[in-house]
């Protein structure tokens, strides 16, 4: 009897062990914070990583269990700066953020917001950002035509614009004078936008001269230089 009682006692005790080692290990995971964070992916709107990682509530580094990488993605995509989030775990509690940005059509030179391919306006403040400068008023009913036309053109091609110009003549109310950052210029009316999807093939052709594509109502180069 002694024996069988001495065996249930070292059975519970053996018991509560494992149940105080489960215990205080969770307790102890628990307070295991993020370790490192990593953000990728081109960002224009933010100054640096800190700025996200505060969005995503990651600047304290919080515990690594109890951090969801479900909500880091809602908080970050709440933002309507950023098109999508994406969260990656890895060993030894580290973080990578992947963030994709809405592309900027233009900045608008009258207020510094810039113009999204949401349609949204985003104040910029003091921020530096390059993309297309609109340098002057737009009517009101050739603007949601430029919004749209602007939509059209490829990434690659939009990074070459400088300046927009609204630039109407007798003839065409949607006609409008782009200024590339390689010396080049183009008057286009809002029809014709996505002719500047050849813009790259055609400056092969050039072999390094500068001057004026008339795609608006024709479809000629003239020589500057």
């Amino acid at each position: 009897m002694k024996k069988r009682r001495k065996l249930k006692i070292e059975r519970v005790i053996l018991v509560f062990l494992v149940v105080y080692l489960l215990i205080y290990l969770s307790a102890y995971l628990m307070q295991v914070s993020i370790q490192n964070v990593f953000v990728f992916g081109q960002h224009r709107f933010f100054d640096n990583d800190q700025t996200i990682m505060e969005m995503a509530n990651l600047d304290d580094y919080p515990s690594c269990i109890l951090t969801s990488s479900r909500k880091i993605v809602k908080k970050l995509e709440r933002d309507p700066r950023i098109k999508s989030a994406k969260v990656e775990r890895r060993w030894f509690c580290q973080l990578h953020l992947y963030i994709e940005e809405y592309p900027i059509l233009f900045i608008k030179r009258s207020d510094y917001k810039a113009v999204l391919d949401t349609n949204k306006e985003i104040a910029l403040g003091k921020q530096l950002i390059t993309a297309p400068v609109l340098i002057n008023h737009v009517p009101s009913e050739q603007y949601p035509k430029l919004i749209k036309a602007m939509k059209k053109i490829n990434q690659d091609v939009l990074d070459k614009i400088s300046e927009i110009e609204y630039s109407p003549n007798n003839v065409d109310k949607e006609r409008f004078l782009l200024s590339m950052n390689d010396g080049n210029y183009v008057y286009l009316t809002l029809t014709k936008y996505d002719k500047l999807n050849y813009y790259l093939l055609v400056l092969e052709e050039l072999e390094g001269r500068h001057g004026v594509f008339y795609w608006d109502a024709g479809n000629y180069f003239k020589i500057i230089d």
